[in-house]
């Protein structure tokens, strides 16, 4: 199972290939590109297998699908301009892509979430100002 993951700006093959099982929670897979030698590159954020098992929960999924469904789907044009900032590297903390403000990932988890984000910054806050501290999708958690 994978949680509170950023999968985000990758080039080379699909983000995620599942042939089993698998399950995606408060998550955020988008803007990935398979480089293809026999033709044009194409989005390529996630495959599901001939036989493979996909399961998401709160998980923004960018538009190719593949045989993946996602509760909240998205436009992989709007990644970086309504989603997620660019790769930025924080003193500590593994280079992240952190939340754009007013990000649709803000306050947007189902359940229960990792107890502290990538940065180890804690889990929930209110990152929308809305009173109610809900778990961010993805490896970021946006602060108040």
């Amino acid at each position: 199972m994978l949680v509170n993951v950023t999968i985000a700006d990758n080039f080379g093959l699909v983000a995620l290939h599942n042939l089993g099982r698998m399950s995606v929670r408060n998550s955020i897979v988008a803007g990935n590109v398979e480089i293809r030698d026999e033709g044009p590159n194409r989005i390529a954020n996630c495959r599901n297998g001939a036989g493979g098992v996909f399961r998401a929960r709160g998980m923004l999924l960018g538009q190719d699908g593949y045989g993946c469904a996602a509760d909240l789907p998205i436009d992989d044009a709007s990644t970086f301009t309504q989603i997620l900032g660019p790769l930025t590297e924080q003193p500590g903390a593994p280079a992240l892509h952190p939340l754009l403000e007013g990000s649709p990932a803000i306050d947007a988890g189902i359940g229960s979430c990792s107890a502290t984000d990538q940065r180890k910054v804690p889990r929930p806050q209110d990152g929308n100002g809305d009173g109610v501290a809900v778990c961010d999708l993805g490896a970021y958690e946006r602060q108040p």
